[in-house]
């Protein structure tokens, strides 16, 4: 992806999305009318896809080691949020690529 498109999809994520800019990866995408920005988990998507949150879009904060494109190494716990109109929401957590409760 050019260094373009990058900034534009940044620019996009923090006004029209409403994403903390420190939450800004180079993985960043669109599915279904939600944004999804970092390395989040395809269950964490498969979630959010079904049970459609009043929310602009899921993030993982930061790269945890053991999430998907961060695989190697001791897996660190990390949590997905919600983000949108209403803040932030915790939604899911992780270890690895396992769901955890």
């Amino acid at each position: 992806m050019s260094e373009w498109r990058k900034h534009r999809t940044w620019s996009r994520s923090e006004s029209a999305w409403e994403c903390r800019p420190s939450w800004r990866p180079a993985t960043t995408a669109e599915v279904a009318g939600y944004f999804v920005e970092g390395h989040v988990p395809a269950e964490a998507i498969r979630r959010l896809l079904a049970e459609r949150p009043n929310a602009r879009g899921i993030a993982v904060p930061g790269m945890p080691l053991g999430s998907p494109g961060m695989e190697g190494g001791t897996s660190q716990p990390y949590r997905g949020v919600l983000f949108g109109p209403e803040g932030q929401l915790p939604f899911m957590r992780f270890i690895g690529r396992q769901a955890i409760t």
